[in-house]
């Protein structure tokens, strides 16, 4: 069958995005996501939307990882989505769109709308910390981070220089520690000035991305936290640029884009 589909990217965190009608197998989801995120016998992507209607909110987004693994909620990808889903008028156009995942209803606000790719405002809602200062051993190495929810789980580690050596050495061995019985998404981070920040990221079931909003959100509660960065922050991913805003008593927003790439047909031949 030929499934019509989208690509997009988040600061280059990239995305398959689909509509339910056009591949009404939901039982297959996940292989799915496994054959069209596989970057050489695929289109290539770190994770698969799909849009399917809601009874509670404008719209629900399922989102899977290349592995085919089910993900709560995608930072990257629910900006992606909600271009998407103006775009592909599958919610009436407006300013504020609720969109349902298996986490909860989240609102995002448009800020700008083009053809090319939207500027979007999500709120993250409040992290939840389970340890500031988490310490483990791996091959003699002491290794301080942070252990918490975003939505998703996270583990921050706070370094003087970042490296993709680092990353994809410590990042799958961090990822599968017992400690996580779930898994978590690794992010390391270096901090240049109070309102300046890098990171990189090794995503729970899509290995090193470029970019991710929710690893880039737990980073900044654990700066801010820990009295290191102010309300205000803007983050340099390997794929672009977020903006991050802290309210202490509201939680975190994210606001950042979600562009284009190409459309197309997916010959799903196993369908």
């Amino acid at each position: 069958m030929n499934i019509p589909f989208v690509k997009m990217h988040g600061i280059g965190n990239d995305f398959i995005l689909l509509k339910r009608q056009d591949f009404p197998n939901a039982s297959q989801d996940q292989k799915l996501a496994e054959m069209i995120c596989q970057r050489h016998f695929g289109i290539g992507a770190d994770g698969m939307m799909v849009a399917e209607a809601s009874e509670k909110a404008d719209v629900k987004m399922l989102y899977y990882n290349a592995d085919g693994s089910q993900g709560e909620m995608c930072g990257n990808g629910i900006r992606c989505f909600a271009h998407y889903v103006l775009a592909e008028k599958l919610v009436p156009e407006k300013s504020v769109l609720r969109i349902q995942t298996l986490l909860d209803v989240r609102e995002v606000e448009i800020q700008s709308h083009e053809p090319e790719g939207s500027r979007v405002k999500v709120y993250m809602g409040k992290p939840e910390v389970r340890s500031l200062e988490l310490s483990i051993t791996l091959d003699g190495e002491e290794i301080k981070l942070a252990d918490l929810t975003v939505g998703v789980p996270h583990a921050v580690l706070l370094e003087p220089l970042l490296s993709i050596h680092r990353v994809e050495t410590l990042g799958p061995r961090i990822e599968r520690l017992d400690h996580f019985p779930q898994g978590t998404n690794v992010n390391f981070a270096k901090v240049h000035d109070r309102s300046h920040v890098s990171v990189m990221t090794w995503e729970r079931g899509a290995g090193h991305t470029l970019a991710c909003g929710t690893g880039i959100c737990s980073v900044c509660s654990v700066l801010h936290q820990k009295g290191m960065v102010e309300d205000r922050i803007s983050v340099i991913a390997e794929g672009g640029q977020l903006s991050i805003e802290i309210d202490e008593n509201s939680g975190i927003y994210m606001i950042g884009p979600g562009e284009m790439i190409a459309r197309g047909n997916f010959t799903g031949k196993d369908f």
